[in-house]
């Protein structure tokens, strides 16, 4: 945007002389750094901040309403987010363009700014590039009832040991005797020392955890096979390669 230099200025000027924001809120809304972090509690001022955050980095040369993307973890959050950006352009296009022609087109386009929640994010790039992959057009979040109706499902054939529901739930004619191998066997022990359910929360947290450092499976089977290779060169005294755990991509955990 032109004479971005000059509005950034106005913006700050106004925030100082109204006391708009905390001091440690201004400095997180003009922080000009790659990454900026800020922590805080329920109730601090977070929607708040980042409103201001959004018409700073608005007011960037060659900067559109589009090009700023902003992600919230609810539906209910994203509206009041959207509602307190539109809210906050109103009230301080005035000030920073007493004239009415540098923020004009912002204006006219701040409806494209995409405010949403990061599974809607997430699911709109799915059917931008559905044609490339398996799922097509028909990509859509799980909703909470499917999920618990397909665990409840999943712990119940594991009560039961019907293999033959595994065998039709997973993809690409997968089936368990090819993940678990020898250790099928000791399926039924596992079972009667952890239960069904436990089981089957460890196995869903296990997938969480491999898709968020996006691996499958596969990589995982690999890991435990390259780790045994491991162990049975160690004991024949053959330098054995490193541990899964080193192998495996390493990302910073969230409290």
């Amino acid at each position: 945007m032109a004479d971005g230099d000059m509005l950034t200025g106005r913006l700050r000027d106004s925030i100082g002389a109204k006391g708009s924001l905390l001091p440690a809120q201004e400095e997180a809304v003009f922080s000009d750094a790659p990454l900026t972090l800020v922590g805080a509690g329920a109730g601090t001022g977070k929607t708040h901040t980042l409103s201001w955050r959004f018409l700073r980095a608005l007011l960037r040369e060659e900067m559109r309403p589009r090009d700023i993307l902003t992600l919230t973890f609810t539906e209910k959050a994203a509206r009041e987010m959207a509602d307190r950006i539109a809210d906050r352009f109103s009230t301080m296009r005035e000030t920073l363009d007493p004239d009415g022609t540098l923020l004009a087109g912002a204006a006219a386009e701040l409806s494209e700014a995409p405010v949403s929640t990061i599974h809607s994010f997430a699911l709109n790039i799915l059917r931008e590039e559905a044609l490339f992959l398996p799922s097509g057009l028909s990509a859509r979040p799980i909703s909470t009832p499917e999920e618990r109706q397909f665990t409840g499902r999943a712990t119940a054939a594991l009560d039961a040991l019907d293999l033959q529901w595994f065998r039709n739930a997973l993809p690409g004619g997968r089936t368990p005797e090819e993940f678990l191998g020898e250790s099928l066997e000791d399926l039924p022990r596992v079972l009667n020392a952890y239960s069904p359910d436990a089981t089957a929360g460890f196995a869903f947290s296990l997938a969480n955890i491999l898709e968020s450092r996006g691996m499958d499976p596969e990589d995982l089977l690999a890991a435990a096979a390259a780790d045994a290779a491991g162990a049975e060169a160690a004991a024949g005294g053959v330098a054995s390669p490193a541990p899964a755990s080193a192998r495996l991509p390493q990302h910073p955990t969230k409290n």
